[in-house]
């Protein structure tokens, strides 16, 4: 997973645009695999406390299928939702943090239609942010 997300924040509450590529990849009956990719975009909205060092935040939207499954086509539309209740941030300078989310959960559903394409995820993840 990869992604970025471009916001504004008031002293302590931010909002967001967040997009990210999600891919995913599950085994078939026959040990070949199935390969997913999705587009997630969405806005959402952040709370930085305890001096600055802690950030939440939730995110919600849309979910583009990107690459076809076996049974999906390309181009599908369903929803994601993203859940970082606590990213412990570190000053890198007067204007740049590093963030470590521990646990997160995303929830990514590009198809919602037919047998839904659902793809659930407890993820640790690392992040650089930058206030222009």
């Amino acid at each position: 997973m990869a992604g970025v997300s471009l916001g504004h924040r008031w002293s302590s509450v931010d909002a967001f645009l967040r997009a990210e590529a999600d891919f995913w990849s599950d085994a078939r009956e026959d040990g070949s695999r199935d390969h997913v990719l999705a587009l997630n975009v969405g806005p959402g909205a952040g709370l930085t406390y305890a001096g600055g060092r802690v950030h939440s935040s939730l995110a919600a939207g849309m979910s583009l299928l990107l690459v076809p499954t076996d049974i999906d086509r390309a181009g599908s539309v369903g929803a994601f939702a993203d859940i970082r209740p606590v990213t412990l941030r570190w000053p890198l300078g007067e204007r740049t943090w590093i963030g470590v989310t521990p646990l997160s959960l995303t929830v990514s559903m590009p198809v919602l239609t037919g047998i839904p394409l659902i793809q659930i995820e407890y993820r640790t993840s690392v992040q650089m942010e930058r206030a222009f």
